[in-house]
């Protein structure tokens, strides 16, 4: 064994350019092999950061016009009411916002967030940081507009505890 080691490596040192090529391609490949698995391990393999991920279920509206089309508001309540099969039913939506502070101070800055019904981070067993919806306004929140935020705006110390904009 040890002297078709030493064999393969005489070999090798006599020809560079074909050991260059064949070093490259192994590392080629492993580099790719890894990027590939660290993608599929965090899109496919591990859990989704809520408590029993595998409660949650989508449920969409399509048509043959719309194929991902979205669930309208007044569908939702319909299909909240009627419903007998899920614990609760949420409606969130992709948006874009413009944020300020009231009264003045920075310029607003156009953020990406969403727009979720009042029941939202109860559905997805998460706890608000602050804040909250009345129960008295909680169907009313189609038209309110909330601004929640793990990272981003509300552990700055100059937003905190301040009002804000937050704007279509």
């Amino acid at each position: 064994m040890i002297t078709d080691i030493r064999y393969a490596f005489r070999q090798l040192a006599k020809s560079p350019g074909f050991t260059f090529i064949a070093i490259f391609a192994l590392a080629l490949g492993i580099g790719a092999n890894t990027a590939i698995f660290s993608v599929v391990n965090a899109v496919l393999l591990r859990p989704l950061p809520y408590p029993e991920p595998d409660r949650l279920v989508m449920v969409r509206e399509t048509t043959a016009t719309f194929p991902t089309g979205s669930v309208s508001y007044p569908n939702f309540l319909d299909w909240r009411a009627g419903q007998r099969s899920f614990t609760d039913l949420t409606l969130t939506r992709r948006a874009t916002f413009n944020f300020s502070l009231v009264g003045g101070g920075a310029a607003p800055e156009r953020v990406g967030g969403g727009e979720v019904t009042f029941n939202f981070l109860a559905v997805m067993g998460l706890k608000r940081c602050s804040g909250g919806i009345s129960r008295r306004r909680k169907m009313c929140a189609a038209r309110r507009r909330w601004l929640t935020s793990a990272s981003g705006f509300g552990n700055r110390s100059s937003v905190r505890r301040r009002r804000c904009s937050v704007k279509k």
